[in-house]
């Protein structure tokens, strides 16, 4: 998450307009707190319901199936925004 927030953050400021910069860097760190509350929430709870390796394990497999889904939910707007010719919406920050 180290890695991704600080493009994250850059490409939510990019794209908004120069009048709403300061809301879209306030948008995207509040979805970004509340996303990490609500995952170590969720995690958390899958860990504590029983015996902690099993839990451990289905936190992990989900955990994991969430970031494949976000994986190919990026990797498919990359290729729509290129299939148009979006080049602003394809070159990195």
């Amino acid at each position: 998450m180290a890695f991704a927030m600080p493009a994250a953050t850059s490409a939510a400021v990019a794209a908004a307009p120069t009048e709403h910069t300061g809301i879209a860097g306030g948008v995207i760190n509040a979805a970004r707190q509340t996303g990490s509350v609500v995952g170590v929430a969720a995690l958390g709870a899958m860990v504590t319901g029983g015996q902690f390796l099993p839990g451990f394990q289905t936190a992990v497999a989900a955990a994991a199936a969430v970031f494949a889904v976000a994986a190919i939910l990026v990797a498919s707007t990359l290729a729509t925004s290129a299939a148009r010719g979006d080049e602003a919406a394809c070159q990195s920050p």
